[in-house]
C-alpha cells in the first residue's frame, strides 16, 4: 500500500502487470480446478465494517493445510492483521495471540497523522523452517506532513516472527528491520525465506523493497523526490539482525518481489521502465551476498491506462509475480499483464528452464477469454505446488458484459501441469462478483495471494466494503479442501526421454509427474536394455538428467528410471525405451574438375572446401548444396547423387558424394567492324557478330551519305576491345534542305 506514488511522468499509462491463463489454442495440459465455498478471512470482528486489503498467504511445507494470511486491517488506520486456517482455507479464525500484530517498541499502530502512531501496509508473509513464519509490513507516519514537523525518521520496515505456526508473534529486531530516515521512505516490501532444511542457506530470510529518496523532510513526491532504488537485505538469525542494504536497480523501477529456488538460489524480479517497459530479474547463488547482472524475463510491454477502461481503481505499475519449482531448481516463472492494441489488459507468462539465464522468447497469453475481448485481467499471483504444478489467480472483469470495458470483477484461477508450457481452462473462484466502487474508494489493493496447494485469497467487496475472502482448492468437488497428496511417492506421468538414439548423441530425461508428501527426494538412473526394452541394467555413473550414448549402447535400447523416496515410502518409474541405438554414419564430400566451388550441408557439418566429412545420425536426411566460385560453374554430382539440383542423401550407411566444377570459357573480344554506309539494323547485326554492342547513336545531315546510313563510328574499325564493348554511331539525316 504505497503512501508515495510514482512521479507523474511514470504513472501515465503504466503497464498493468497481470497473470492469468493461456488461450485455449495454446492449452494442452488442463487441470480440472474446483473450489470450496468463498469464506471471509478477516478475523477482527471490530473492523469488519471497515476495509481490509492486500492479502499475503503462506502455508506450512510439512502440512499444507495449515496456513496464515496477513493483510492491512483498517481499524483507526491500517493495522497489520492476521488470520489462520488449519483446514486448507475452508475456514479461518484469529490466531491464539489475536487478530492484530503487537505494537512495535515506542510506537502504536494507529492514525499516521498522530504523534507516536504508525500505519501498516504492504503485508508480506513467508514460511521459514519448522513452525517459523515471517510477516513483513510497512510502519510509517504521514511523511508528506509529519505529525512532528520536520521529523521523517520514524518507523520503517518491520519483520515479525512467529515460532508456533502463526499463533503468536514477536519483533526480533526490537524495532524496524530497516528504519526510515529523514530522506528515505521505505516502501513496497516483499519477503521470502529458504524453508528447505537441506539448503546451505536454510532459514535465511530475504527482504526486498523500494527506497524512495528525497531531498529533505517533509517528503513530497511532486516537490523534492530525488530517486527510487530497488533494495535488498537478508537476515541469517531469524530477523534479529539485517545485512547492510544493497541496491539492485534504480530510476524508473518498482514492485520488487523475491523467490527462493530449490537449490537455495535467490531471485528478485521487478518492473523497470528505464528503457522501455520490462520485467527484470537478478539472481544470487550465495545466499544474497552478491547478485548476477539483470536479465529481462519480459520486455517490449505495452502500457495500459491507469485506471483501466471502465474502472476507477488504481493500477499503479506492472508489478511482476514470481515463483520457483521445488521439484527442479532450474525452473523459474514470472508473470505480468500488459495491454493489447485494443487497450485491454491481458496476462502473460514467461518461464526459464535454466535457472533464470534465459526466458521465453514469446511470453504466453494466459487468460482464455478471447484475444479481442475488451475485458481486463489484473493483480495476479502465481505459485508452484510440491509436485511442480504451477498455479495462478487474478482479478478478472470478463463476466461484466453490461458495463463498457468491464467494471465488476471476479477472481479466476488455472493450473499448469506441464511446467508452464500451457495452462488449463480458466475457472471462476468467486461465487459473486465485486463492485470495486463499493465504499466509494479508488483503491482495492495492489495484489492478492495464492498458496502452493491452490488456496486463493483476495480483496472482495460483496459485503459493501473491501474484505479478504478465501477459497480452497477442491478438484474432486467433495467440499473438502484438497491436500497436497500426503503419502508415499507415486508416479502419475511416466518419465520421458528426448534426443536421438545414436552413438555420441546426448539424451535428456524428464522425471514426469509425481505426487506424495512430504516432498520426495529423487534419484535418476539411465539403464541399458535389450532391443525389446527388457533385461535392463543401470549404467554406472549415469545419474543425471542427461546421458551421452557410447559404443556399448549400440544395438541396445535405453530407459530412464526415476526413484522417489520420502518418510512414507518409495517408488520407481521407468520411461519407455528408446529406438535401438545406432552408430553415426560418415558423409564424405569431394570436389572435382578444373573449376572451383564449395559444398555445404543442411543440417550443418559439411563446408567443403575446408570440412569435407561429417558424422550424421543413422537414418537422418542431409541436403548438400553446391556453389560455384566466380569464373566456374557447377556441372553435376556423382557418387550417391546425380544431376545438378540439390543432393539429398539418407544416412543409412557411410556415403560419398562428389561435386564437379568446371571453368567457364573466356568471352571472345570485340573486334570493331567497319560500319560506314550501313543501315542501323545492319550495323547492329555486324556489332553482334563481332562481339560488340551498340553505344550512343547521334544524327547529322550529310550530302554524301544516304539518310539512315552510318556516317561515322567510334572506335574505328579493327580496334580490339573487351567482349561487349560499345561502339557509338552517327547516322545520316540526309541532305539539309533550306526553305
Amino acid at each position: 500500500m504505497r503512501v508515495v506514488r510514482f512521479r507523474a511522468a511514470l504513472v501515465v499509462g503504466v503497464v498493468l502487470c497481470i497473470f492469468a491463463e493461456l488461450p485455449l489454442s495454446a492449452q494442452s495440459s488442463a487441470s480440472a480446478l474446483g473450489f470450496t465455498a468463498n469464506v471471509l478471512v478477516s478475523a477482527n470482528a471490530a473492523s469488519l465494517s471497515r476495509t481490509q486489503a492486500e492479502p499475503s498467504i503462506a502455508s506450512d511445507p510439512s502440512n499444507r493445510n495449515v496456513m496464515v494470511v496477513g493483510y492491512a486491517d483498517s481499524v483507526t488506520d491500517n493495522f497489520p492483521g492476521v488470520s489462520r486456517s488449519t483446514d486448507g482455507g475452508k475456514s479461518w479464525g484469529a490466531p491464539t495471540g489475536g487478530a492484530l500484530l503487537p505494537n512495535p517498541p515506542g510506537l502504536s499502530w494507529g492514525p499516521r497523522t498522530s504523534v507516536g502512531h504508525i500505519a501498516a501496509g504492504d503485508s508480506a508473509l513467508a514460511w521459514g523452517t519448522g513452525d517459523t513464519v515471517y510477516f513483513a509490513t510497512l510502519g510509517h507516519e504521514d511523511n508528506t506532513a509529519p505529525p512532528t514537523s520536520g521529523v521523517c525518521a520514524v518507523g520503517g520496515l518491520y519483520v515479525y516472527r512467529s515460532a508456533d505456526g502463526g499463533n503468536t508473534w514477536t519483533l526480533p529486531a526490537n524495532g524496524p528491520a530497516l528504519p526510515n530516515t529523514q530522506t528515505i521512505f521505505r516502501d513496497r516490501d516483499h519477503i521470502a525465506a529458504d524453508s528447505n532444511p537441506a539448503s546451505s542457506h536454510a532459514g535465511t530470510i530475504y527482504l526486498v523493497w523500494s527506497d524512495d529518496q528525497y531531498a529533505g523532510c517533509p517528503q513530497i513526491f511532486g516537490t523534492n523526490f530525488v530517486n527510487r532504488q530497488i533494495m535488498f537485505s537478508r537476515s541469517t538469525d531469524g530477523g534479529m539482525n539485517w545485512s547492510t542494504p544493497i541496491s539492485l536497480a534504480s530510476g524508473c523501477v518498482e514492485a520488487a518481489t523475491p523467490a527462493v529456488g530449490a537449490d537455495g538460489s535467490v531471485y528478485v524480479a521487478w518492473y523497470d521502465c528505464n528503457s522501455g517497459d520490462r520485467e527484470l530479474l537478478r539472481k544470487s547463488t550465495d545466499g544474497g551476498v552478491g547478485f548476477s547482472a539483470a536479465v529481462a524475463s519480459g520486455s517490449g510491454l505495452t502500457r495500459c491506462p491507469n485506471p483501466l477502461p471502465g474502472a476507477n481503481f488504481r493500477v499503479a505499475e506492472a508489478a511482476p509475480t514470481i515463483a520457483t519449482d521445488p521439484t527442479d531448481a532450474a525452473r523459474v516463472y514470472v508473470a505480468w499483464s500488459s495491454c493489447t492494441p485494443t487497450a485491454q489488459a491481458d496476462v502473460f507468462f514467461s518461464r526459464s528452464t535454466d535457472g533464470g539465464a534465459t526466458w521465453s522468447p514469446t511470453p504466453l497469453r494466459v487468460n482464455d477469454d478471447g484475444a479481442s475481448n475488451p475485458r481486463d485481467q489484473f493483480f495476479p499471483a502465481i505459485t508452484v505446488d510440491d509436485q511442480g504444478v504451477v498455479r495462478a489467480m487474478w482479478g478478472d472483469d470478463r463476466l461484466d458484459t453490461v458495463n463498457p470495458g468491464g467494471h465488476n470483477y471476479d477472481i479466476f484461477s488455472a493450473a499448469s501441469t506441464d511446467h508452464g508450457t500451457s495452462f488449463g481452462t480458466n475457472v471462476r473462484v468467486t461465487s459473486q462478483s465485486s463492485n470495486p466502487d463499493n465504499g466509494g474508494a479508488t483503491f482495492i489493493g495492489d495484489y492478492n495471494g495464492i498458496a502452493p496447494c491452490g488456496t486463493v485469497v483476495w480483496g472482495d467487496t460483496r459485503n459493501g466494503n473491501l474484505d479478504i475472502f478465501a477459497a480452497g482448492l477442491d478438484e474432486n468437488g467433495d467440499g473438502i479442501v484438497d491436500d497436497c497428496d500426503t503419502g508415499p511417492p507415486a508416479n502419475t506421468v511416466s518419465p520421458t526421454i528426448s534426443g536421438t538414439a545414436t552413438k555420441d548423441a546426448t539424451l535428456g530425461g524428464s522425471p514426469g509427474a509425481w505426487k506424495g508428501f512430504p516432498l520426495p527426494a529423487f534419484v535418476r538412473h539411465w539403464r541399458r536394455c535389450d532391443t525389446g526394452g527388457g533385461g535392463c541394467i543401470d549404467i554406472a555413473g549415469a545419474t543425471s538428467n542427461s546421458y551421452t550414448l557410447v559404443a556399448s549402447d549400440v544395438g541396445r535400447t535405453i530407459r530412464f528410471r526415476v526413484s522417489g523416496t520420502n518418510s512414507l515410502g518409495s517408488s520407481a518409474a521407468d520411461s519407455a525405451q528408446t529406438e535401438v541405438v545406432t552408430a553415426p554414419e560418415t558423409l564424405s564430400v569431394s570436389t572435382e574438375g578444373d573449376g572451383s566451388g564449395t559444398v555445404t550441408s543442411s543440417p550443418a557439418g559439411i563446408n567443403c572446401g575446408a570440412t569435407c566429412s561429417h558424422n550424421y545420425d543413422h537414418g537422418s536426411s542431409v541436403t548438400l548444396t553446391a556453389t560455384a566460385a566466380a569464373g566456374s560453374s557447377f556441372t553435376g554430382w556423382s557418387g550417391a547423387c546425380s544431376g545438378t539440383g540439390s543432393c539429398v542423401v539418407t544416412m543409412n550407411s557411410a556415403t560419398s558424394v562428389a561435386a564437379t566444377f568446371s571453368l567457364k570459357p573466356k568471352p571472345k573480344p570485340c573486334v570493331v567492324p567497319k560500319l560506314k554506309g550501313k543501315s542501323l539494323k545492319a550495323a547492329r547485326g555486324a556489332l553482334k557478330a563481332h562481339n560488340c554492342s551498340l553505344g550512343k547513336v547521334k544524327h547529322s545531315f550529310s550530302t554524301k551519305v544516304k539518310k539512315g546510313r552510318v556516317i561515322s563510328q567510334k572506335p574505328k574499325p579493327g580496334k580490339r576491345l573487351k567482349h561487349g564493348a560499345k561502339v557509338s554511331l552517327v547516322l545520316s539525316n540526309g541532305k539539309h534542305h533550306k526553305h
